[in-house]
């Protein structure tokens, strides 16, 4: 953590991290709560303290190892399932209990004519034709009231940039 130089560790250990993705692993005498705060930001897999014995570094490396390929694995499977989502010819979305929008597919964002990272947190009765919002935010309540299993509804959409109306049928699983 103590290094000679413009920089300490913790500040070397976030542009490594930045620059490589690199894992970083504490190895330190210093265990103060302020520099912890500062260590928990570079997203350390490891942190040990001196003295240490060669057991606890064996022991927490082995830790930090299975944690990274747990993580690969992870990340792998998610962009498989990404690739697999982005590939069918479906609109998909995944909503919270409030309607809010969680994730939104490529042909979401064409027909909803918004980028997914500008209307992640959005309500999807925003993209609701308002001759048809009003039912739809009824069943929406009674399907999340009731805990039912499938319910399909029909209704339009609305592309947020051009105005131009889809015709959609909503599978709620």
């Amino acid at each position: 953590i103590m290094l000679n130089g413009e920089i300490d560790g913790i500040e070397a250990a976030e542009r490594i991290r930045a620059q490589f993705d690199i894992p970083i692993m504490y190895l330190t005498a210093y265990s103060d709560m302020a520099l912890i705060d500062r260590i928990k930001k570079t997203e350390p897999i490891g942190y040990i303290v001196k003295p240490f014995d060669d057991k606890e570094l064996r022991i927490n490396l082995e830790i930090a190892f299975y944690k990274l390929e747990m993580e690969s694995r992870l990340k792998e499977s998610e962009n498989k399932f990404r690739e697999v989502v982005e590939g069918i010819g479906d609109l998909v979305t995944t909503l919270d209990g409030k309607g809010e929008l969680l994730y939104i597919n490529q042909l979401a964002e064409r027909i909803f004519g918004i980028k997914a990272d500008k209307c992640l947190g959005m309500s999807i009765f925003q993209f609701i034709h308002p001759d048809d919002k009003q039912s739809i935010v009824e069943r929406f309540a009674n399907s999340a009231n009731k805990q039912l299993q499938h319910i399909s509804i029909e209704n339009r959409l609305v592309n947020f940039t051009t105005g131009e109306v889809h015709h959609m049928l909503w599978t709620i699983n």
